[in-house]
């Protein structure tokens, strides 16, 4: 679940040349409900220094379990500098990239490495284009990033659907333990 929430956290960051795709500032805050029926609490904190760099601090609350990540925006995307998941503290030697700019369809995409806990995650990221979507009655022109990943033997894969001006509406991920669906039911 801890690679999964992180993986939620990146809807809160936006590329620099695409100011105001995704708004972050502090007190953003974002709240989805999950498959499960619980539901996960979003919100840009402000900002700290990850060794010389400035980062936008995430925090989510997913049912009492938080966690943050601390991430720079730049014109080529969003990168991952820091993560702290419970009291497990993981400081990136290399940025990963979360999420690339300029939004467009590619047929190429990119990779991350991301460490969790004791290990370290594989990522591969596609942006797919863009299409129409409805979550809890909300029509949204949204980007769809698909992702697979791999760890410690198995392998998960899902997609994430980015509207302009809002951020994450949607991301569903299946594993070898079932289907992890995440809506957004309000923004501010």
């Amino acid at each position: 679940m801890r690679t999964m929430t992180w993986l939620l956290l990146l809807c809160a960051a936006a590329p620099a040349q695409d100011e105001g795709f995704i708004p972050l500032k502090k007190g953003t805050r974002w709240v989805y409900s999950l498959s499960d029926r619980k539901q996960v609490v979003q919100e840009v904190t402000g900002t700290e220094k990850v060794g010389d760099v400035e980062c936008f601090v995430i925090e989510s609350d997913m049912g009492g379990q938080k966690e943050k990540m601390w991430v720079l925006q730049n014109a080529e995307g969003i990168w991952l500098h820091k993560a702290q998941s419970r009291e497990t503290v993981s400081e990136l030697g290399k940025p990963a990239l979360l999420l690339k700019y300029p939004l467009k369809k590619e047929a190429e995409g990119w990779t991350a490495r991301i460490p969790s806990g004791s290990e370290t995650i594989e990522y591969s990221f596609t942006n797919e284009g863009e299409e129409a979507l409805t979550v809890h009655g909300k029509s949204y022109q949204a980007w769809r990033i698909r992702m697979r990943g791999r760890t410690q033997g198995y392998g998960f894969e899902g997609s994430y659907w980015y509207a302009k001006g809002v951020g994450l509406v949607k991301q569903v991920i299946t594993s070898p333990g079932g289907e992890f669906r995440l809506e957004l039911k309000e923004f501010k």
